[in-house]
């Protein structure tokens, strides 16, 4: 007679929890970042000046946002202010783009900074 294996039960930790998450639920991650959305109050005009700003929740399981991506278009350049918190400082990326007058406002020349800080203006770290 063979003997039947046991089946372990899966165990749901913070750390394993599905990324896919239930719209319906006011404590999915999903549903708290759709909260702090604030919807534009004006039709999007790609020719004119803005700025987008999100928030990075690439851990579901620390339940909380580990950095920023912003970027602002104004009179045919973009800014992109990227930081990742990473213990006590942030890893952030900065670029400087001059864009070509095309709908994908595709880069002519750009300069890019990367560095470790406690804040933006501060000399780097690393």
């Amino acid at each position: 007679m063979k003997e039947k294996k046991k089946r372990k039960k899966q165990v749901v930790t913070p750390g394993n929890q599905a990324i896919m998450q239930d719209l319906s639920d006011s404590k999915s991650m999903i549903t708290q970042a759709f909260a702090h959305i604030t919807p534009p109050t004006a039709p999007f005009d790609p020719e004119g000046e803005w700025t987008h700003v999100y928030e990075d929740y690439a851990s579901h399981s620390l339940q909380r946002a580990l950095g920023s991506l912003s970027l602002t278009h104004r009179a045919g350049k973009l800014h992109i202010e990227n930081y990742r918190n990473a213990g006590g400082y942030r890893s952030y990326t900065i670029a400087d783009l001059d864009c070509n007058d095309d709908l994908l406002r595709s880069p002519k020349t750009w300069t890019v900074e990367t560095k470790v800080s406690k804040t933006l203006n501060a000399p780097a770290y690393l």
